[in-house]
């Protein structure tokens, strides 16, 4: 096995929307490689909200499509990434709401993950989680 390496949000953005030939063939490569044990990536969060980001307004796809695509590829074993079964959540959260943006999906659920019970803010749509309450400062 080789060395981990950071994996940026351009190599997820071109596996998934194959949109450039070459790249695409490149990223589907390494992509293999971590899916068969060869190698491990070390992704962090941004890189996540960059990749939805890109492929919502970049690409114009719709929020399921982005789950589907996105989510098989976070849970590859050798994709290491702080958290990475909160993201199954965040997106269905993402998916359901259509009000909250991606980051209110993901500290909402980060927030009930980590057990803490209040979220302060002033955004009243963050008032959507039963075991989170919003406070106002």
């Amino acid at each position: 096995m080789t060395q981990t390496a950071f994996l940026d949000t351009s190599v997820l953005v071109r596996v998934i929307t194959r949109d450039i030939p070459d790249l695409a063939e490149r990223s589907e490569r390494l992509i293999q490689e971590i899916a068969v044990g060869d190698r491990t990536a070390r992704l962090s969060d941004t890189v996540v909200f960059e990749t939805v980001h890109v492929l919502m307004t970049q690409y114009d796809n719709d929020r399921t499509w982005i789950r589907d695509s996105l989510l098989p590829l976070l849970g590859l074993a050798g994709m290491l990434l702080p958290d990475k079964d909160l993201y199954g959540e965040v997106f269905d959260r993402w998916i359901r709401e259509r009000s909250l943006s991606f980051a209110d999906s993901y500290h909402l659920s980060l927030a009930k993950h980590l057990g803490i019970t209040e979220i302060i803010s002033f955004d009243r749509k963050l008032n959507r989680e039963p075991a989170v309450r919003l406070i106002e400062p």
